[in-house]
């Protein structure tokens, strides 16, 4: 099993009672992409998402807040560095941002 610490919005969201709660009930694919595909159309979104697209998600906005390199991959599942980094897809404005510490030599 994978071990998360909770933040406060998703403990905000459970409320009280949380030792009596399941939090991650775990559907099947077919369910998931039926909620997921209804939370596209709800968003505005017009292109093809995938649950998977979520950790791709987690990871750069994890890694982009300055989330520790060592933890990020616990975290996120990763039994190894490799395949981590192969969903790490950095924004634009976080290139130019590194990019631009070159300006300071």
């Amino acid at each position: 099993p994978l071990e998360l610490p909770l933040t406060k919005k998703p403990l905000s969201l459970i409320g009280s009672g949380l030792e009596n709660q399941r939090i991650s009930r775990v559907n099947t694919n077919h369910v998931t992409y039926r909620h997921l595909k209804s939370l596209v159309k709800l968003a505005g979104i017009e292109k093809n998402i995938s649950f998977h697209c979520s950790r791709n998600t987690f990871i750069t906005i994890g890694l982009d807040l300055g989330i520790n390199y060592g933890i990020m991959p616990k975290l996120s599942g990763h039994r190894s560095m490799a395949s981590f980094w192969s969903y790490y897809k950095p924004p634009v404005q976080t290139k130019v941002q590194e990019i631009s510490k070159f300006n300071e030599i």
